[in-house]
């Protein structure tokens, strides 16, 4: 138990690696008898969190598997209901976006029956962003208002500071860009308070997003700059992918080449080690973006080619034929699929070179 709440402590606190092993210590320490199951079943769950925000989702999502079938052995509706929620969030992560809207319903289901009405917002913050991420914004931004309305009536800051980050999020991608802004100040301030770290990185990202969509290169790479810090010092690895794409784009922005180069080449190593990270088409398309601004066009086309499998993967799991119409209408899908066939088109380059 000791273990477990310092692997919460440490994952809360943003420290990675240190909370996976305490996890890893703790499960070496609990048995397999039945009166020990329960408490098997929470160290699980939260080494699958660590092993999730680590980009290590393959090993998370069978972290998530065993606890799962332990809480339903012992019949446990509320923690059946959170790993159900976290393996929507992976399954969201892969682009498995249908799966993902599935178990975060049961999830939902689940808490309503129990009534745990904190969990409730929660859940309707994941389905919006998930919605958001397979390009239904219209639902997306429904979800998420009615979260925040629930965590505001509970008086619950952790939730809604998670809740307008999100929003803010679906804000820019619709683009409402002063709405987003005012939403990411108000998430901002939430976060200082709450001492979110993870959701620090993800405001400092948004704000570099919103400085490169206004023209204001410095201002992105400092943003960027900011949330590589953060996320690099919790072992976010997704975090600390997409602040160095950032800060790549805004560098080269600048005609700052070299460092532009250096952060594309940590941000390609990280993602090397990784293997798989949340949101890679839209990862792909910051690389090629940026390689495009240096002058690289073999560089930008093999980063277009990476972003359009990534496209095709997504779109291939969507059994739903309007939901893959919404996915493709997304700007950054539309960008990507610019960018490929004008790689693939030399006359096009030279033309436009």
């Amino acid at each position: 138990t000791a273990l477990r709440l310092l692997s919460d402590l440490a994952r809360n606190e943003g420290h990675h690696r240190r909370a996976l092993e305490s996890c890893e210590q703790a499960l070496q320490l609990v048995g397999q008898e039945k009166e020990s199951l329960k408490q098997r079943g929470t160290i699980l769950l939260s080494r699958g969190e660590v092993l999730r925000q680590m980009g290590r989702l393959k090993e998370a999502v069978q972290s998530y598997a065993e606890a799962l079938v332990i809480y339903r052995r012992l019949g446990i509706k509320r923690l059946q209901a959170l790993t159900l929620n976290a393996m929507g969030l992976a399954a969201r992560s892969v682009g498995e976006y249908e799966d993902a809207v599935g178990l975060l319903r049961r999830s939902l289901k689940l808490d309503q029956q129990i009534n745990d009405r904190f969990r409730v917002g929660q859940k309707l913050c994941n389905l919006g962003l998930t919605y958001a991420e397979a390009g239904d914004l219209e639902r997306a931004m429904g979800h998420l208002r009615r979260s925040a309305e629930v965590n505001q009536r509970l008086g619950d800051r952790r939730g809604l500071e998670e809740t307008l980050i999100a929003l803010a999020e679906v804000l820019l991608a619709a683009g409402a860009k002063a709405e987003a802004a005012t939403t990411i100040e108000q998430a901002r301030k939430l976060a200082a308070g709450n001492e979110s770290r993870d959701s620090a990185v993800r405001t400092c990202l948004l704000k570099a997003d919103l400085a490169l969509d206004a023209g204001e290169a410095a201002d992105a790479a400092s943003s960027a700059r900011e949330a590589v810090e953060l996320a690099a010092a919790s072992c976010m690895v997704t975090g600390e992918i997409q602040g160095q794409a950032r800060i790549a784009l805004a560098e080269a922005r600048l005609g700052n080449t070299g460092p532009a180069r250096v952060a594309l080449e940590r941000a390609e190593e990280l993602l090397a080690q990784a293997g798989q990270v949340e949101k890679a088409d839209a990862g792909y398309l910051l690389f090629a973006q940026a390689w495009e601004a240096i002058g690289d066009a073999e560089e930008a086309a093999r980063s277009y080619s990476r972003a359009r499998t990534e496209v095709e993967s997504r779109r291939g799991r969507m059994k739903s034929a309007s939901l893959r119409d919404k996915y493709d209408a997304l700007p950054r899908v539309g960008a990507i699929e610019q960018g490929s066939q004008k790689s693939a088109d030399p006359s096009r380059q030279a033309s436009q070179g």
